[in-house]
């Protein structure tokens, strides 16, 4: 039988603790993410955000998310959407296009062969006619 000293089984402990800890704040962070994409998609299908208070409820729910797993690309690409939906909904100013495409440039480096960051990137680029 192996014999396992006290301070290695404390060493496993603290990791997996650790790891438990990174697990619960994903989840989390991705609980946050599929409110806000459940929002935005409903916006998209309905062609406008249905009202203030969606609006407030997505921009939280994707900040939080952000918060939580900042590295996230697709969480990233999310809240660039939700600022230029804010624009479009008349929540937010025209300088929030600024913040959405620096949004996306951060997913495109943290994903670069992901066409669909690249794509609303040179979509709301066309619009601002830049």
């Amino acid at each position: 039988m192996i014999k396992i000293s006290t301070v290695t089984k404390l060493a496993i402990s603290a990791l997996l603790i650790w790891l438990i800890l990174i697990a619960g704040q994903m989840g989390y962070a991705n609980l946050y993410y599929f409110n806000a994409n459940n929002l935005l998609d409903q916006w998209i299908s309905e062609g406008a955000i249905s009202s203030e208070s969606s609006y407030q409820q997505a921009y939280k729910a994707i900040t939080l998310s952000n918060k939580l797993h900042s590295d996230n690309p697709q969480y990233i690409e999310t809240l660039a959407t939700i600022q230029e939906w804010a624009v479009y909904g008349g929540f937010a100013e025209e300088s929030n296009f600024s913040l959405a495409l620096a949004n996306y440039d951060r997913a495109i480096q943290l994903r670069p062969l992901w066409p669909w960051a690249w794509s609303a990137k040179v979509m709301t680029k066309w619009r601002l006619d830049e």
